[in-house]
């Protein structure tokens, strides 16, 4: 592959133009060329109509975010060019079909005429295919000449992505494609600077997804095996190119997740499709409930069963979950919860990005009782995290929280298949003996130094429970008295003693020493590394909020010379919670709220600003 190759491609249009799964398939053509690649989405909450667009960064040293300025630029109508005027400059080219005159180039000056490269998208798509749907495909054959990617890459996703479309749909694309490329060969049109052309290794066969089923035990067994989690379609021999919520999938999978039950609300619907589809290959079902509330209280009963269990919402589904939190709290039932970050109140900003509910899920439920909040921030912590989250969950008998926003969550990004292993045997916590003793001594609630009890299944023998929503004694009867009370609360938050212990701290990233420290939680991590790329900065990552590893963060926290808090919400939520707990606070921050990304290069200009 050709050293130093890097590019910005966009494509915007209307929702319902097919622009995700272009941005998509571009995606797939620079994975398939061996570059690094982070592929983002912006799209209105309509189901048609509205300004969307995808873009794909690329290069062939590790790309961890979105770029801000635009190398190429397939426009398919003038919204791609007044609402990104921003994002173009002397050397960013634009893709616009011959046919189209509704844009009128002379209203924006900064365009120059030599940028704009004209081709009937269109009518190649009629003459090859009889349909205009196809112009897409020729838009992508362009852009694969412009930005050097060898043609054979764009062949072989076509192949993979509509094979099961049938032959007759793959030989029309590829049509499409190839006279798109005669095209523009025939032009001669110079490719923008952004790209020398890549090798291409052409013997990778496309992946496909492993039907063979996992195998688990029964929820009353200690143990539970399961096969090798199947590889997503979207990879190479080397990476894989998955979305944050495929990563959690493929980590609950990994974790031998039995029931998944949600209703769907953006940007958590994406893992909740991922379980639908997982369900036809592994030994678990999918619920799909008729509101949130049910979703929580699906879960709960699951878990009560012995199975290990999972829902996903936003911050307006959380807000009806929250009873049932508190209910996990007193029934202590294992619970673990994607709650996906956009931006509110209310319905807020359906489909844009936010880290605004951290507060609110550290808080969220009546009374006290322990709960754990992860907070990952690339691919490998999403996998790695929800992972640890059942293992937690299901051996402490308590609820945790997995929070990511929408740009980590949406946003395709290429990762080491190393990273995502696919091979593991589960351990089973927590359960009652089998048999136990025949004279119902059994406690569900016994009091141990650990804060957890043996838990029992429904028709284990002799293991009668009773468990409500009532404070309770040690056999789960309701109780008022006062110093059963206080033995109960101080048995269940004991368990943060061993969990503190088994969950990840604060890590650094960059040079040990620098002039400047970021401090961040979060997908806020992606833009952060390519900021410290430019300049004599590190990294203090939070990937687990509560419970707060104190002594570990104000050790990194010492050895600073200047912090900045980076966080996208404007109550400064993880700041505040930095201070609360460990009392450091910070002279600098960088808030973003308008449900838009964090960009590397508005990081840079920032920081020059800085004392």
């Amino acid at each position: 592959m050709a050293m130093n190759m890097i590019f910005n491609w966009k494509i915007g249009g209307r929702a319902g133009e097919g622009i995700a799964a272009t941005s998509f398939l571009m995606a797939k053509i620079a994975q398939r060329a061996g570059l690094s690649v982070f592929e983002y989405g912006e799209y209105p909450s309509l189901i048609r109509g509205g300004h969307t667009t995808g873009q794909v960064h690329a290069g062939s040293e590790p790309i961890t975010v979105q770029k801000k300025m635009v190398d190429l630029m397939i426009v398919l109508n003038e919204d791609c060019i007044k609402l990104h005027l921003t994002e173009f400059d002397e050397h960013t080219k634009f893709l616009v079909d011959t046919q189209d005159d509704k844009i009128d180039f002379t209203k924006y000056p900064s365009i120059k005429p030599e940028q704009i490269v004209s081709v009937p998208m269109v009518q190649i798509a009629r003459e090859t295919t009889g349909k205009s749907l196809a112009s897409n495909m020729v838009a992508l054959a362009v852009s694969c000449s412009l930005l050097g990617l060898e043609k054979q890459a764009h062949i072989e996703v076509i192949k993979s992505f509509f094979g099961r479309k049938g032959q007759e749909v793959v030989d029309e694309n590829i049509r499409a494609a190839q006279k798109g490329y005669e095209f523009i060969t025939h032009q001669a049109t110079p490719a923008p600077e952004a790209a020398p052309a890549p090798e291409v290794s052409t013997s990778v066969e496309e992946s496909t997804q492993n039907s063979t089923p996992m195998t688990a035990g029964s929820s009353a067994e200690k143990s539970m095996a399961t096969e090798p989690v199947a590889n997503t379609p979207q990879s190479s021999s080397n990476t894989l190119l998955l979305t944050g919520s495929e990563a959690i999938g493929f980590g609950a999978l990994s974790a031998g997740v039995q029931y998944y039950s949600a209703y769907p609300m953006t940007p958590s619907s994406a893992l909740m499709t991922f379980m639908a589809d997982a369900q036809q290959h592994y030994p678990m079902v999918l619920k799909h409930a008729e509101d949130e509330i049910a979703a929580i209280n699906n879960v709960l009963g699951a878990a009560f069963s012995g199975a290990r269990a999972m829902t996903g919402t936003a911050g307006g589904g959380f807000a009806l979950m929250v009873e049932g939190v508190s209910l996990a709290g007193v029934t202590e039932l294992p619970l673990v919860v994607l709650v996906a970050g956009r931006p509110g109140p209310a319905t807020g900003l359906p489909t844009w990005t936010s880290q605004t509910d951290l507060s609110y899920v550290i808080y969220s439920g009546h009374g006290e009782f322990p709960k754990v909040v992860f907070t990952p921030g690339n691919l490998e912590e999403c996998f790695k995290l929800t992972r640890i989250a059942f293992l937690i969950a299901e051996k402490y008998q308590t609820q945790v929280y997995i929070i990511a926003d929408k740009i980590l969550l949406e946003s395709r990004m290429t990762i080491d298949r190393s990273l995502i292993p696919t091979d593991f045997t589960n351990q089973r916590f927590s359960f009652a003996q089998d048999p136990l003793p025949e004279d119902n001594s059994y406690r569900r609630f016994v009091d141990t130094k650990e804060g957890y009890s043996p838990r029992s299944v429904p028709g284990q023998p002799h293991g009668l429970q009773l468990t409500n929503s009532y404070e309770h004694d040690e056999f789960g009867y309701a109780t008022e008295e006062a110093e059963m009370t206080k033995k109960m609360v101080e048995k269940r938050m004991r368990k943060l003693d061993g969990i503190i212990k088994e969950i990840p701290g604060p890590i650094l990233i960059g040079p040990q020493e620098a002039d400047l420290t970021f401090v961040c939680w979060g997908s806020s991590r992606l833009a952060l590394e390519e900021v410290i790329k430019h300049t004599n900065a590190n990294i203090i990552h939070l990937m687990t909020m509560l419970p707060f590893k104190v002594e570990e963060f104000k050790n990194l926290a010492s050895k600073t010379k200047k912090m900045i808090m980076v966080e996208e919400n404007i109550g400064r939520q993880a700041e505040m919670h930095i201070k609360k707990e460990t009392g450091v606070t910070f002279e600098h921050r960088i808030n973003r709220y308008d449900g838009r990304p964090l960009y590397a290069e508005e990081i840079l200009e920032e920081i020059q600003h800085l004392h």
